[in-house]
């Protein structure tokens, strides 16, 4: 609210009070827009005493009126604000100062070409800085936004003669606002800047114009045949609501590739979405056609190991980031830690843990604050019975990141598996180790609690420790938030089928 409208609703309050004293303080701020800060200056004062502080507000207001939709003001403080349908609009409004004597100005065709040429920009009262510090009388200020505005306005609000962080905006609310001639102005002019503007006047209209315009910028860009597919694909359409919009976004894309087939990108942004919208299968398909046109295609490349491994086509996933880490090393030395510890990954699951080491460990090195790859290094070291290591590598991870709950899981893991300690964990340390197995399972469901297979964890913690009771309740636990757990299902199975009688659970009860 402008300084005014608070001054307003805070009479409107104190009148309410005055009527009512026991009314409640949210339903006065709900019913005039106000906050609590509002209400307690209201309750500080008078009607009268708020009466005379708007009349002699309303004094000091500046307001020129352009035409029967628009007026500016200018405000206690120095802030000037254009008004649509007596509506503040809240828009940072600048002057153009000064072109410098015999500059050449025969190519500029507006205020934004003028700024970038000459960057000689004076912002008002409450705006960010001035490029320049250019001192300026506040009533020659006003006179000059208005006489600015005047002339854009008479002249059929033609776009150029206004900064398009103001024109264009300022334009489209004229327009909702019910000019007529705005709305006609806007979209033509719209069309025509798009159709003949370079990519930079391009991208200052997509930002200015923001989300709520998106479909207009959208069919005119894929009219403007001149603009190239990458650059649209990569550098303008995220620029826009379609982001915000699954079905503009899709149909964007579509158009991308039924206009450019040959292009990767196109296949890329269209794989990209897919996945996005989990079809795993038209995203592979998608994906895989980039790479077919651009072998080199890195970002194509990536995204399609990353959903190998998240489908578990474990082979595929090993291809991928092989590729990845050969190529990109011999071209740049650009392989990162999670090409490294995904390709480690991918070996492990294939069966081969005793050559997955080698690269789990070369992405520790390339990034030794990835917890990811610390803990990957973990489950290989665990799966060749190298405990002592994979416990090292576990507490590595959570010396990075302590509620890493991932790694508290699988260091419980690693000293007991089907509700027992593990034999290499027994002997003299046996009761530490049973402790320390229920510390770290605890510490995993206290960190994500949503995750069955946590719960899962410490209830094989807690079965090895004799607390039975507890056990069944975490697999339980476990199985209400993922019923296809595999592993709270054959523990609790397992258990109840041990202690049907003494318990008294039934194993049916599984199925209840």
């Amino acid at each position: 609210m402008t300084p005014l409208e608070e001054l307003k609703a805070q009479r409107a309050i104190r009148a309410e009070l005055d009527a009512d004293p026991s009314i409640d303080h949210v339903i006065l701020r709900k019913r005039y827009g106000a906050r609590e800060p509002d209400v307690a200056a209201a309750m500080l004062t008078t009607v009268e005493k708020l009466d005379e502080s708007i009349r002699e507000m309303s004094v000091q207001i500046k307001r020129f009126v352009v035409n029967e939709h628009l007026d500016i003001a200018r405000e206690p403080g120095g802030k000037i604000r254009a008004y649509v349908n007596g509506k503040p609009f809240i828009q940072c409004m600048r002057l153009i100062l000064t072109i410098p004597l015999g500059a050449d100005t025969r190519e500029i065709t507006s205020i934004d070409e003028a700024v970038k040429q000459f960057g000689s920009v004076y912002q008002g009262a409450g705006m960010e800085p001035a490029v320049k510090d250019i001192q300026m009388d506040p009533d020659e200020e006003f006179v000059g936004h208005c006489s600015n505005i005047q002339a854009w306005v008479e002249n059929d609000y033609a776009p150029g003669l206004l900064h398009s962080t103001i024109a264009y905006p300022l334009l489209k609310e004229l327009a909702d606002a019910g000019d007529e001639k705005a709305k006609r102005v806007f979209e033509g002019e719209v069309a025509n800047r798009i159709k003949t503007g370079s990519r930079a006047s391009i991208m200052a209209l997509v930002e200015s114009l923001g989300p709520r315009q998106g479909d207009l910028v959208f069919k005119f860009l894929m009219e403007n045949t001149t603009i190239p597919v990458k650059e649209q694909a990569l550098n303008l359409w995220y620029k826009l609501a379609l982001k915000e919009c699954k079905m503009e976004r899709r149909r964007a894309i579509d158009a991308i590739v039924l206009r450019e087939p040959s292009e990767a990108d196109s296949w890329y942004l269209l794989g990209k979405e897919l996945n996005a919208s989990e079809d795993c299968t038209g995203a592979v398909i998608a994906l895989e056609k980039a790479i077919s046109i651009d072998q080199g295609h890195e970002r194509a490349r990536e995204l399609l190991a990353d959903m190998f491994t998240t489908l578990k086509e474990w082979r595929r996933a090993h291809d991928a980031f092989s590729w990845l880490i050969h190529v990109l090393d011999a071209k740049r030395g650009a392989s990162s830690s999670k090409h490294w510890r995904e390709y480690a990954f991918s070996m492990y699951k294939l069966g081969d843990g005793a050559n997955a080491i080698a690269p789990a460990k070369r992405a520790t090195e390339i990034d030794p604050l990835d917890k990811y790859a610390w803990n990957r290094l973990g489950l290989i070291y665990k799966s060749q019975g190298c405990f002592k290591d994979a416990d090292a590598a576990y507490a590595s991870a959570l010396k990075i990141d302590i509620n890493f709950a991932t790694a508290w899981n699988n260091a419980s893991s690693l000293l007991v598996e089907n509700g027992a300690l593990k034999p290499h964990f027994r002997g003299k340390f046996e009761a530490r180790n049973i402790a320390l197995a229920v510390h770290r399972a605890e510490n995993a469901v206290m960190c994500a609690p949503g995750e069955a297979i946590h719960h899962t964890t410490l209830g094989e913690a807690l079965e090895a420790a004799g607390d039975n009771a507890s056990a069944i309740q975490e697999y339980k636990k476990a199985l209400e938030i993922d019923p296809g757990e595999e592993y709270a299902i054959k523990d609790l199975q397992r258990l109840l089928s041990k202690l049907p009688l003494k318990m008294g659970y039934k194993p049916e009860e599984l199925n209840s």
